[in-house]
């Protein structure tokens, strides 16, 4: 995305939350992967693809023009979307660690960071996206 950013003159559009997230996703993906193939991870790859399935499909509303503008109501629905993605994936993580599955420990301490982060990352941009300011 990042590459339509600049090739549409958005700059605004990457943040560093937006940076972030994609660089540590990517670093998660790998590492999930490269150490725990067919592992729990199918959970987390579900919810993620689910969320981004939502994702698309209002970008995919929204690019088909101004007259489908009244069909993109739901757009910070998404963040909440994946607040709950990632409250999903901690209770996840944790579970793993309680439970004591046969997943590597600093591995799920390292996620259970990553998830966290995220949380407070994206629930602080809903606050400066969407939440009224009073002066």
């Amino acid at each position: 995305f990042k590459v339509f950013f600049v090739l549409r003159k958005k700059q605004s559009q990457i943040t560093f939350l937006h940076v972030y997230h994609h660089t540590i996703t990517a670093v998660f993906s790998w590492c999930y992967l490269k150490f725990l193939p067919g592992e729990q991870g199918v959970i987390i790859g579900f919810l993620n693809s689910l969320v981004h399935v939502i994702m698309y499909s209002y970008y995919f509303i929204a690019a088909l023009g101004p007259k489908y503008k009244k069909y993109l109501w739901w757009k910070k629905y998404m963040t909440w979307i994946q607040l709950v993605q990632f409250a999903l994936m901690l209770v996840y993580l944790v579970l793993t660690l309680i439970l004591d599955c046969r997943t590597p420990k600093a591995l799920t301490y390292f996620f259970t960071i990553v998830v966290i982060i995220f949380m407070y990352l994206f629930s602080d941009f809903y606050r400066q996206a969407y939440k009224k300011k009073i002066t």
